[in-house]
């Protein structure tokens, strides 16, 4: 395991341990195989761009018919991983929010439009095989999902992923899974960011290098910059279809 992802030690460990407890009963009661996908910031870090810590871990589930077997009424007494205190199954949005001991949050959510392949972890040495998600997919959820949060940890990333890919977001419009409209709401949303609160939590994720932290210095105008981009390919096009 290399060093950097020894600052995801507690992160792996709840993730075994979630699995053993929690998926791999399910994987014995359903023939469906690959039903689930590790995804969000964690699995950005981690696998990707190794950019900044992060805490939490969120867990997609591809097939809706497994969302049921989630719901910690079935589990939640016996449980030796999860905070019995704190937990919520909300089966309109079909999400499950989940409190490992070690105060680990691991979010389950149904998300059936995958844009790429899911990739096999080559990275963690696991006893069970585990698949997470592209960099595309992952910002593409951030954009549709959290656009006008502006939570730190969303602009940095959203910032490190345009850096390392400058088409990122124009070929996620093209592909339809965010739109133009999508994109103007972040934008506008920037503009009222609250820079105090963002370096403050900047802070506690750590950007990791100097180049890491001149991104997430400059996130916000990274962002903007790029929307303004592709909204005027955007009027170009229009023009040219005139």
């Amino acid at each position: 395991m290399s060093g950097y992802l020894k600052n995801f030690k507690i992160q792996i460990e709840a993730l075994n341990k979630v699995y053993h407890e929690l998926i791999q009963g399910i994987e014995n009661q359903v023939t469906l195989k690959n039903w689930w996908v590790f995804g969000g910031g964690t699995a950005l870090a981690m696998f990707h761009f190794n950019h900044r810590k992060s805490f939490d871990i969120d867990i997609f589930v591809t097939e809706a018919q497994v969302f049921d077997f989630l719901n910690p009424k079935w589990y939640i007494d016996e449980t030796t991983l999860f905070d019995q205190t704190e937990y919520r199954f909300d089966g309109m949005n079909n999400h499950v929010q989940l409190k490992t001991k070690d105060d680990i949050k691991v979010d389950f959510l149904l998300n059936e439009a995958i844009i790429n392949r899911p990739i096999l972890n080559t990275v963690i040495p696991l006893d069970f095989e585990l698949y997470y998600e592209s960099v595309e997919d992952i910002i593409a959820k951030k954009v549709k999902w959290r656009k006008e949060d502006n939570l730190t940890r969303d602009i940095f990333d959203l910032a490190v992923a345009i850096s390392k890919n400058k088409d990122i977001l124009k070929d996620l419009v093209e592909s339809r899974f965010i739109s133009y409209e999508d994109l103007d709401k972040l934008s506008e949303s920037l503009d009222s960011l609250n820079e105090d609160l963002y370096y403050a939590e900047l802070e506690k994720i750590e950007p990791q290098g100097d180049e890491y932290l001149d991104i997430a210095n400059r996130a916000k105008e990274i962002i903007q910059t790029s929307i303004e981009k592709l909204n005027n390919l955007k009027k170009i096009r229009q023009l040219f279809k005139k």
